[in-house]
Formats: structure tokens, sequence, C-alpha cells
């Protein structure tokens, strides 16, 4: 650990005090071989100073890193100055590389030239980590890897500025999985969070790489489609990505299968900026679901109107029963060998303060996406009994049945008709349902 060292006698003090620091210490000379190295300098390089004393050490250093280290003493040398930079060493003991934060100082003898280098390095490694891990958790999502919205928005700017420069379109797909909700539901978070996971590498094998797939929230997820020729590049995309989509997926022993609808907007044609093209995709993918779901549309100026027409639709039909504005209609259905009525259709009418009487095809739909229709089906349930009611005070003797169509939840898809003879319960009384 002594070699070629002036006061000598000294050096083993200096060796000592600097043995129990926990930074790396190292003193070269001029031809940058050592001449003194702490133990934890031996640590961090996984070598003993045994076999690095009078060397350069190149014959335990890769090639392209020893010139590295090289090119540093030369600048402290040259430069009479003090430099930090980090820098990326292999450690042989631990079989890794280390990050090290590393400052040089050039040591003057009495004419004012610099005779060592002092050196001081510390492991960053574990710092570094840290903050790759500060990152990753704020711009990717932690279930499937992707970018989250907080990268996508950076990647979408970059696309744009690419985009105008070279003149090229650039495609924003929103993806919404159909009736993902169900599988959450009946085989739980665990499966649906392994399925989202699976889903995401499907999107991923089906993009190029200067592409971006980010999931954007629950089951939704956005294709950034860059430097594109024509609008056609983008629907073959959506394509792909439908039909790695609708294959089975194995999870947990259990075949999947699931579709999404897709909405696409284009740079410049839909939108000049990133809310522009995210907003008209969302609009365009909520036109995919109406189409049928498991299908792609492009954003058209009149999806916008309607979106805003069902936007303005959503907001009149959460107060809508606050204000009574909902009343039921009651037809009779007769019976083809008779003329007399056997049962009662109940039809439920919303009586709108600015656009007029409302039919159920016009909200029910609504209803059922904004999670309403289950207060609206009790209030339907409840208005009849009332109705009942009010016939037997005014003195109908023959209480009719009431055929009342009922939605079983949010799918939108299925009705089932409950058959209500419905009487106002009060001792002596049954109903039935």
């Amino acid at each position: 650990m002594i070699a070629h060292f002036p006061f000598a006698e000294d050096l083993l003090k200096i060796q000592a005090l600097i043995d129990i620091l926990p930074v790396a210490i190292f003193i070269k000379d001029p031809e940058s071989k050592l001449v003194l190295i702490n133990r934890t300098c031996e640590m961090q390089w996984g070598l003993n100073a045994k076999d690095l004393s009078g060397t350069d050490g190149s014959q335990y250093f890769p090639p392209d890193q020893m010139k590295q280290f090289l090119a540093k003493d030369q600048e402290v040398f040259m430069g009479a100055a003090q430099i930090d930079f980090e820098e990326t060493v292999w450690n042989s003991a631990l079989g890794q590389n280390r990050v090290l934060h590393t400052f040089k100082k050039p040591f003057y003898d009495r004419s004012g030239k610099p005779q060592y280098l002092i050196g001081l390095s510390i492991d960053i490694t574990e710092r570094k980590k840290a903050e790759q891990r500060i990152i990753e958790m704020a711009t990717y999502d932690m279930l499937t890897g992707l970018p989250n919205r907080t990268l996508l928005k950076d990647r979408i700017e970059q696309a744009l500025e690419h985009g105008n420069r070279n003149h090229k379109l650039v495609a924003v797909l929103f993806i919404d999985l159909d009736h993902f909700k169900v599988i959450n539901d009946s085989l739980g978070h665990d499966v649906g969070d392994l399925l989202l996971k699976e889903i995401a590498a499907r999107f991923v094998s089906v993009v190029r790489s200067e592409d971006t797939v980010a999931r954007h929230g629950g089951d939704e997820f956005i294709v950034l489609l860059s430097s594109l020729d024509s609008a056609l590049d983008a629907e073959a995309v959506a394509q792909k990505i439908m039909d790695v989509l609708i294959l089975p997926f194995l999870v947990e022993g259990k075949e999947l299968h699931i579709s999404g609808s897709i909405g696409i907007s284009l740079f410049p044609e839909d939108g000049n900026n990133m809310w522009a093209l995210l907003k008209n995709s969302d609009i365009a993918m909520y036109h995919a679901k109406e189409s049928g779901r498991n299908n792609c549309q492009f954003f058209k100026p009149e999806m916008n109107r309607k979106a805003k027409e069902r936007h303005a639709m959503e907001v009149g039909l959460r107060t809508a029963l606050k204000r009574d504005e909902l009343l039921l209609h009651y037809q009779p259905i007769v019976n083809m060998h008779g003329s007399k009525a056997y049962c009662l259709e109940v039809l439920l009418r919303w009586q709108h303060p600015k656009r007029g009487l409302i039919f159920p095809e016009k909200f029910i739909r609504l209803a059922e996406d904004i999670g309403m229709i289950a207060q609206i089906g009790e209030w339907v349930l409840r208005e009849s009994c009332l109705q009942i009611k009010a016939w037997h005070s005014q003195g109908y003797k023959e209480l009719p049945k009431l055929a009342i169509n009922l939605s079983p939840g949010n799918s939108g898809r299925k009705r089932w008709w409950l058959i209500l003879h419905a009487f106002w319960v009060r001792p002596g009384w049954k109903g039935t349902a």
C-alpha cells in the first residue's frame, strides 16, 4: 500500500485514519499508478491493495472502463483542478456494476506542480436505484409496467412536435375493454389484474418499438402511433389489436374471452394538441360502444355534438328523480280472444323541462351506464304500487296485474319481465310478485 510516496513514515498513520472512513480513498501518481488505497476502496473494486499497489489497475478492469479512468486522471493533472463525476465501475467481488460518485483533486509539490492525485469515491448505487424507482412509480403503471398518463402526455407532445416538423400523421387510439367489470365481479380482482397484464403484453406485441402503449386507468388503454403516412395505418393497427384481443386468455387455469372498443383520433385533422386528441378519441370510443362494441371508429365532428347531447342528458337525468320529472303510463294488454284487458303494461316516460316527453329508448341505456338504473327501477316499482293503492281507494274491486319492464343491471342488453300482481299491503291482504 506504500510505494514511491514521500514521508513514508507518516503513511501508516494516514492509512490507519482513512481505513476507518466509509468512503473509498485512493492516491495516484502522474502515471496513474496507485500509491495508496483504503479498505473501503478495496471493497468497492473487489480487489486487494497489494495487487493494485504500484499499478494503474488496467489488468483488473475492462479496457473501455480503464480508458475513462486514465482520461479523468489526466484531466486533473493537466488542468490542475478538482473534478467530480459519476461513473459505473465493475465490482469483481460482487460480480456486478456499481455506480460511484468520484472526486479527484491534485496534490501539489512545493513548486506548485501537481505531484499526486487524491481521489474520493462514494457508492451511490442504492440511491440511484431508489431514484429510478421513484421515476418509475411516477411515470409507469405498477400493475402492467406500461407508461402511465403522466409519461403518455409527454410522449404525445413529442410525437406532435415531430409530426408537425415532418408533416406526418399522429394517431391516438383509445381502447376500452368490453364488459371487463363482469370478470372482476365474477372471478375477483386478482384474476382481473392478471388478465390486464396479459392484455398489455399483447398490445405491445403488435405495435412498433417507437409507438407507445399506455394504461389510462382501470380497463382503459391508450396507443400512440407516430409518423404515420395515412389513416389506414392507424386502422390496420387497431385491427391487429382487436385480433389479438379476441384470442382466448388462459389465466389461473381459466379460459377467458374479452373484446375491446377502439376510438381513433388523428393529428392534425381531429386536433392539434394533446387534450383535443385524447378527448376526441374517447368520444370515438363511445361511438364504437354504441355501434355494438368490438369495433373501431374514427372521430367525426358529428360525434362531438352527440357527446355534448349525451352529457347534457346525463346531467338532466341525475336530477330527474329529485325534480319529479319521471312519470308512468299504463297501457292495457288485451286478450286476443276477448275484449277484456287482463294486464296493464307500465311504461316509463321522462317529462324533460326543455325537450318535452322523452321515451325510454333515449335514456335507459344512459341510466345503465351511469349507475342510475337501480334507483329508477325502485322508483317504478314504488310508483306502481302507489297507483294500485290509489285505484283501490277509488273503489275498484278488481285490481289489475302490472307488467313492468326492469333491467337486471348495467349491461343494457338483457331485460326480464316481472309480472306484478301488486296489492298495497294491509292486514288481511297478500301481495305477490
